[in-house]
């Protein structure tokens, strides 16, 4: 995929305004959530396809090097000029644990891309790559970020047959009376385990934008069980 990348780029030259560079994000599964939404396509009145949002919490936003109003110029050594929005898509959500991003960025002081971090097991038989070319590996971390005092971050987790992977404590009318709902305990093994951006005591704001406020704990149980299998935002509140 990066040889591709990087033949993309010596066929598509680059105004002088730009800068590119490639990002790999390296998953776990082969499926799920790499933390990006995408804006633009043939059939859209913005014909480029761009980054439009990259979710808090995600392998994405840890990795670092991609903003909003990036503009996707290919995804897998697929070029997506002329591609629908679905198009799109549909080669981003492709199973694979590895996803490669060519991405271009108007340069300016405040937007550059980050200085290249290079891993030795990407670059074995591609040291000829343009200089523009910057090539960035992320790996996904089993450990929990440094936060400040009080963070909000949503997480994009994935729920099977077992559920998301955490059980809950608190809420309204609990044995010591009305409490935020919070993450109880981390199901050793389970999705949230994995990700490890969750941890216990962490207050639960929402599931799929749907409030918990003023549940109890069953009721928010109850309503987490009947969320359909697949991606399933967490928002929450850490201290």
């Amino acid at each position: 995929m990066l040889e591709e990348a990087n033949r993309f780029l010596l066929e598509e030259p680059m105004s002088d305004g730009q800068e590119v560079s490639v990002v790999v994000i390296q998953r776990k599964s082969q499926v799920g959530s790499v933390g990006i939404t995408l804006a633009g396509g043939a059939d859209y009145e913005v014909k480029e396809v761009t980054i439009h949002k990259v979710i808090a919490g995600s392998l994405a936003e840890r990795n670092g090097q991609i903003k909003k109003g990036d503009r996707v110029l290919s995804i897998n050594g697929c070029n997506l000029k002329g591609l629908t929005h679905q198009e799109a898509l549909d080669i981003l959500k492709a199973p694979r644990n590895e996803i490669v991003l060519v991405l271009a960025r108007k340069r300016s002081t405040n937007s550059r891309f980050p200085e290249p971090c290079i891993s030795s097991s990407l670059t074995n038989g591609y040291h000829s790559l343009p200089n523009k070319l910057e090539q960035i590996r992320a790996e996904p971390s089993a450990s929990t970020s440094t936060y400040t005092k009080e963070k909000i971050i949503t997480v994009e987790l994935q729920k099977d047959k077992t559920g998301i992977g955490f059980s809950l404590d608190g809420g309204k009318n609990s044995p010591v009376g009305d409490r935020p709902l919070t993450i109880k305990k981390v199901f050793k093994g389970g999705d949230t385990d994995r990700l490890g951006l969750l941890k216990a005591g962490d207050e639960i704001l929402s599931l799929n934008n749907q409030t918990l406020t003023g549940m109890t704990r069953t009721e928010a149980w109850n309503f987490m069980k009947k969320l359909p299998e697949g991606q399933v935002s967490v928002t929450v509140k850490q201290r």
